[in-house]
Protein backbone atom coordinates (compact mmCIF):
# COMPACT_ATOMS: atom_id res chain seq x y z
CA UNK A 1 0.00 0.00 0.00
CA UNK A 2 1.35 3.42 -0.91
CA UNK A 3 1.26 6.23 1.60
CA UNK A 4 0.66 9.75 0.39
CA UNK A 5 2.71 12.60 1.80
CA UNK A 6 1.62 16.23 1.78
CA UNK A 7 3.78 18.24 -0.60
CA UNK A 8 4.50 21.77 0.52
CA UNK A 9 4.38 24.49 -2.13
CA UNK A 10 7.74 25.52 -3.60
CA UNK A 11 6.59 29.10 -4.11
CA UNK A 12 4.13 31.47 -2.44
CA UNK A 13 0.43 30.73 -2.94
CA UNK A 14 -1.84 33.63 -3.84
CA UNK A 15 -5.37 33.87 -2.51
CA UNK A 16 -7.94 32.83 -5.14
CA UNK A 17 -10.61 34.82 -3.29
CA UNK A 18 -8.71 38.12 -3.35
CA UNK A 19 -7.44 37.49 -6.89
CA UNK A 20 -11.08 37.16 -8.01
CA UNK A 21 -11.63 40.66 -6.56
CA UNK A 22 -8.63 42.07 -8.44
CA UNK A 23 -6.26 42.06 -5.44
CA UNK A 24 -3.56 39.83 -6.96
CA UNK A 25 -0.97 40.65 -4.30
CA UNK A 26 -2.70 38.89 -1.40
CA UNK A 27 -0.86 35.72 -0.37
CA UNK A 28 -2.43 32.77 1.44
CA UNK A 29 0.87 30.93 2.07
CA UNK A 30 4.27 32.65 1.92
CA UNK A 31 7.44 30.76 0.92
CA UNK A 32 10.84 32.36 1.57
CA UNK A 33 14.19 31.25 0.14
CA UNK A 34 16.52 31.43 3.16
CA UNK A 35 19.34 28.95 2.49
CA UNK A 36 20.48 26.18 4.84
CA UNK A 37 20.51 28.15 8.11
CA UNK A 38 19.09 31.57 8.98
CA UNK A 39 18.34 33.75 12.01
CA UNK A 40 15.28 36.02 12.20
CA UNK A 41 13.61 38.67 14.32
CA UNK A 42 9.83 38.69 14.35
CA UNK A 43 8.18 41.85 15.69
CA UNK A 44 4.43 41.99 16.22
CA UNK A 45 3.18 45.53 15.58
CA UNK A 46 -0.57 45.06 15.91
CA UNK A 47 -3.08 42.43 17.08
CA UNK A 48 -6.84 42.88 16.90
CA UNK A 49 -8.69 42.70 20.21
CA UNK A 50 -11.27 40.41 18.51
CA UNK A 51 -9.25 37.20 18.87
CA UNK A 52 -5.67 35.97 19.32
CA UNK A 53 -3.63 36.10 16.09
CA UNK A 54 -0.44 34.41 15.02
CA UNK A 55 1.64 32.66 12.43
CA UNK A 56 2.60 29.14 11.52
CA UNK A 57 6.28 28.64 10.58
CA UNK A 58 7.66 25.50 8.96
CA UNK A 59 10.86 24.12 7.44
CA UNK A 60 11.81 20.60 6.43
CA UNK A 61 14.22 20.43 9.40
CA UNK A 62 14.12 22.60 12.53
CA UNK A 63 13.02 25.97 13.89
CA UNK A 64 14.17 26.99 17.36
CA UNK A 65 12.66 29.96 19.20
CA UNK A 66 15.50 31.73 21.06
CA UNK A 67 14.65 31.88 24.76
CA UNK A 68 11.67 29.57 24.16
CA UNK A 69 11.13 26.12 25.60
CA UNK A 70 14.39 24.88 24.05
CA UNK A 71 12.64 22.44 21.74
CA UNK A 72 13.45 22.73 18.05
CA UNK A 73 10.73 21.49 15.74
CA UNK A 74 9.98 21.58 12.02
CA UNK A 75 6.82 23.59 12.81
CA UNK A 76 6.18 26.41 15.25
CA UNK A 77 2.79 27.93 16.07
CA UNK A 78 3.08 31.45 17.50
CA UNK A 79 -0.06 33.05 18.95
CA UNK A 80 -0.27 36.62 20.28
CA UNK A 81 -3.00 38.25 22.35
CA UNK A 82 -1.56 41.76 22.19
CA UNK A 83 1.23 43.88 20.74
CA UNK A 84 4.03 44.77 20.76
CA UNK A 85 5.95 41.51 20.96
CA UNK A 86 9.36 40.59 19.65
CA UNK A 87 11.19 37.28 19.42
CA UNK A 88 14.06 35.68 17.55
CA UNK A 89 14.34 32.25 15.98
CA UNK A 90 16.78 30.14 13.98
CA UNK A 91 15.83 27.91 11.05
CA UNK A 92 17.66 24.95 9.58
CA UNK A 93 16.51 23.52 6.29
CA UNK A 94 17.83 21.20 3.61
CA UNK A 95 15.65 22.62 0.81
CA UNK A 96 16.32 26.29 1.71
CA UNK A 97 12.65 27.17 2.25
CA UNK A 98 10.76 28.74 5.14
CA UNK A 99 6.97 28.46 4.94
CA UNK A 100 4.58 30.72 6.83
CA UNK A 101 0.96 31.81 6.97
CA UNK A 102 -1.29 33.71 9.36
CA UNK A 103 -3.55 31.94 11.80
CA UNK A 104 -5.90 32.85 14.64
CA UNK A 105 -7.77 31.26 17.52
CA UNK A 106 -11.51 30.97 18.03
CA UNK A 107 -12.70 29.32 21.26
CA UNK A 108 -9.20 27.94 21.81
CA UNK A 109 -9.06 26.27 18.36
CA UNK A 110 -6.47 27.26 15.75
CA UNK A 111 -7.84 28.39 12.40
CA UNK A 112 -6.14 29.30 9.12
CA UNK A 113 -6.39 29.20 5.35
CA UNK A 114 -10.03 30.34 5.23
CA UNK A 115 -11.55 31.80 2.08
CA UNK A 116 -11.13 35.43 3.20
CA UNK A 117 -7.80 35.06 5.00
CA UNK A 118 -4.55 36.27 3.55
CA UNK A 119 -1.50 38.50 3.85
CA UNK A 120 -0.38 41.66 2.12
CA UNK A 121 3.43 41.72 2.04
CA UNK A 122 5.54 44.87 2.00
CA UNK A 123 9.32 45.08 1.49
CA UNK A 124 11.18 46.64 4.42
CA UNK A 125 14.95 46.84 5.04
CA UNK A 126 16.19 43.29 5.62
CA UNK A 127 12.81 41.61 5.32
CA UNK A 128 9.06 42.04 5.03
CA UNK A 129 6.01 43.48 6.79
CA UNK A 130 2.97 41.20 6.74
CA UNK A 131 -0.52 42.69 7.10
CA UNK A 132 -2.97 39.88 7.78
CA UNK A 133 -6.72 39.40 7.66
CA UNK A 134 -8.33 36.33 9.16
CA UNK A 135 -12.02 35.79 8.49
CA UNK A 136 -15.27 37.66 8.84
CA UNK A 137 -17.77 39.64 6.85
CA UNK A 138 -15.18 42.22 5.69
CA UNK A 139 -11.43 41.80 5.10
CA UNK A 140 -9.28 43.88 7.46
CA UNK A 141 -5.54 43.69 6.84
CA UNK A 142 -4.87 45.51 10.12
CA UNK A 143 -6.07 42.58 12.29
CA UNK A 144 -2.53 41.27 12.63
CA UNK A 145 0.61 43.10 11.51
CA UNK A 146 4.15 41.79 11.98
CA UNK A 147 7.62 42.20 10.51
CA UNK A 148 10.07 39.43 9.72
CA UNK A 149 13.71 40.51 9.36
CA UNK A 150 16.63 38.25 8.58
CA UNK A 151 19.54 38.86 10.94
CA UNK A 152 22.30 37.12 8.98
CA UNK A 153 21.80 37.62 5.24
CA UNK A 154 19.23 38.11 2.50
CA UNK A 155 15.95 36.25 1.95
CA UNK A 156 13.58 36.27 -0.99
CA UNK A 157 9.94 35.45 -1.52
CA UNK A 158 9.59 32.65 -4.05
Amino acid sequence: MSQSKFLFPQSSVKSDYFSSLGADGVVLWSVLNIGARASFRLAVEKVTPLRPQGIWLCTDMDIEIIGGNGKASSQQYLIFDDAPHELSFVCETSDGLLHLYNMWEVNGMRRSQMRMSGMEIEDIPGGYRYRCTDTGPEPDFERFVFTLVRLDGPMFIV
